[in-house]
């Protein structure tokens, strides 16, 4: 069955990466919820009291120019990560590039990945007077993430379920998710329970790892890092960019494997491979070894 729809899958690959390619200024990039909630400064539950339209002047290396800028302010309901203080939290809600979906929606509940420094670099100078005099001088937030920080909350069932965009926010395979509830764009518009979600943020956040934390480790290593340890996510996918031929060699034999359990993680990092990666799956693809075959198939799907 592998074999069969192979050749589909390869051309759906294809297209994938030429649609990178030519929308790269577009895209997001992957983070696991483990590593966004380390580059969040303040992770809450909030309700978005008002929005307030402030006049600015867009920084001159903005993506998106615009005259005037969405703040929110947040009453915060159940806080997650950062220091509780009372009242409102103010929160920068307007896009700056072309894939940001920064906003906020009056009465919205929502989950949010706050950090708390960067606006100034946002607007032209003479643009901060304006922002201070409509928070009264408070600080001003970022959505992380270019705005999936922000995951609506709705009610499902009697229990809240928080949505986000699952091909973006990578979340842990045991955390189970449903379609919607909150419409979406994309496919991998998706909710999970916000009991789970929480419980597994508060467990797992720590300070975003350093580069070394991988660099020490061997392929397998790297593997397991992707398949388990979330916190290391992004640093164990980005060491497979630029790998030898021996650490290519090895991620091969893992997929000729069907048992073993690091076969799916060695699926992704050969697709990260810069150049040879996708080269050697078409190769492997026609190998008279049905071996070899299978393992191109799987990491194909």
């Amino acid at each position: 069955m592998l074999l069969r729809n192979a050749p589909w899958r390869i051309t759906a690959l294809l297209l994938s990466f030429g649609v990178f390619v030519s929308t790269a200024r577009a895209e997001v990039s992957e983070v696991s919820v483990g590593r966004l909630g380390g580059l969040s400064d303040v992770i809450l539950i909030g309700r978005a009291v008002r929005t307030t339209r402030v006049p600015v002047k867009s920084a001159p290396e903005s993506d998106l120019r615009f005259t005037e800028a969405t703040l929110a302010s947040v009453e915060p309901l159940q806080w997650i990560k950062g220091d509780p203080r009372p009242g409102l939290l103010w929160v920068w809600a307007e896009a700056i590039w072309m894939d940001d979906i920064s906003r906020a929606v009056e009465g919205e509940r929502c989950l949010f990945f706050l950090q708390a420094s960067g606006v100034a670099d946002l607007v032209e100078p003479e643009s901060l007077g304006p922002l201070a005099e409509a928070t009264s001088g408070q600080p001003i937030h970022r959505i992380a993430h270019s705005g999936h920080g922000r995951m609506v909350l709705s009610t499902v069932a009697g229990e809240d379920y928080a949505t986000l965009r699952t091909s973006t926010i990578m979340l842990p395979s045991w955390l189970d998710t449903i379609p919607g509830p909150v419409p979406g764009p994309w496919r991998t518009t998706r909710s999970v329970r916000v009991a789970d979600l929480v419980a597994y943020v508060r467990a797992r956040v720590v300070d975003v790892p350093k580069a070394s934390d991988v660099d020490g480790l061997d392929v397998e290593g790297r593997l397991r890092a992707l398949d388990g340890d979330w916190t290391l996510f992004g640093e164990a996918l980005d060491s497979f960019w630029s790998i030898d031929d021996e650490a290519l060699g090895e991620l091969r034999r893992i997929l000729r494997d069907p048992a073993s359990p690091l076969r799916e993680a060695a699926a992704l990092a050969l697709r990260r491979v810069r150049d040879p990666g996708l080269k050697l799956i078409l190769e492997d693809l026609h190998s008279e070894d049905v071996v070899v075959r299978r393992g191109a198939a799987f990491a194909a799907e």
